[in-house]
């Protein structure tokens, strides 16, 4: 009974963010507290670069202390099955020639697929061509609160699922957009209406005045509020505030 009662809790601990199954600890003399310790000492989050060379698709896993690089194909066997501490928090997509036609590597990534649907995935940059990305939704479409995506990599897949389905979303970093087009992001989320029905709607909202970053902050706010890193801050607020 003893065992089960560790197991269980255990089970529990692993559901938890690494900052959440550490403060287990602080139960002292208990076995939550043991097993937080646990958590505490042996818990290693990583995050996964994933990018194209010419000899094929490669990986590198790094965390505070080390950087590993390995085959893509590899990353479940060297450590998702040899330590259940060792966990991938954070997914990065780089490189412009990553999955495209001259080079499909698919197949290969897809092997990472079940790996990666069991991660705790929070943050997910996509910073890639994206030509077959979307032929694999596992590289992308997961309940992330945090992502980031240039704004010429945007597609309509993507755009429905983190912003109509992904309840766990509380930040949209899109970098080189105009106000006018994370106006309409933002109506899609407001509206709650996918991506092909307000474009039409909303293309005379799109203007020229682009900006190197725009950040989306889901708050404590009745709605979004998009805040651009080079445009005149009172301009910003009149165009790009949208209330829920």
């Amino acid at each position: 009974m003893e065992r089960i009662c560790y197991e269980f809790a255990n089970s529990v601990a692993h559901q938890l963010s690494t900052l959440s199954a550490s403060h287990l600890s602080l139960l002292h003399k208990s076995l939550w507290g043991k097993i937080g310790s646990t958590h505490k000492d042996e818990r290693n989050d990583y995050r996964l670069a994933i990018f194209s060379r010419p000899n094929g698709v490669l990986g590198y896993l790094s965390n505070q202390d080390v950087t590993r690089f390995l085959f893509p194909e590899k990353i479940p066997t060297v450590l998702g099955t040899a330590n259940r501490y060792i966990r991938i928090t954070e997914v990065f997509l780089e490189n412009d020639n990553l999955l495209t036609d001259e080079n499909d590597d698919t197949d290969l990534l897809k092997s990472l697929g079940p790996y990666l649907k069991q991660q705790p995935i929070t943050y997910l940059s996509l910073n890639s061509s994206l030509n077959n990305v979307l032929k694999s939704e596992h590289l992308w479409k997961f309940p992330v609160i945090d992502l980031a995506i240039p704004n010429k990599f945007t597609t309509q897949e993507i755009l429905d699922y983190h912003l109509l389905e992904n309840e766990n979303l509380e930040q949209v970093l899109i970098a080189n957009a105009t106000r006018g087009y994370m106006y309409w992001l933002t109506e899609i989320f407001r509206r709650g209406q996918g991506v092909e029905v307000l474009t039409q709607e909303l293309r005379q909202h799109v203007d020229s005045c682009t900006s190197k970053a725009i950040l989306i902050a889901k708050g404590d706010l009745s709605g979004y509020v998009m805040f651009a890193a080079n445009c005149d801050i009172s301009s910003c607020v009149e165009n790009c505030w949208v209330h829920a």
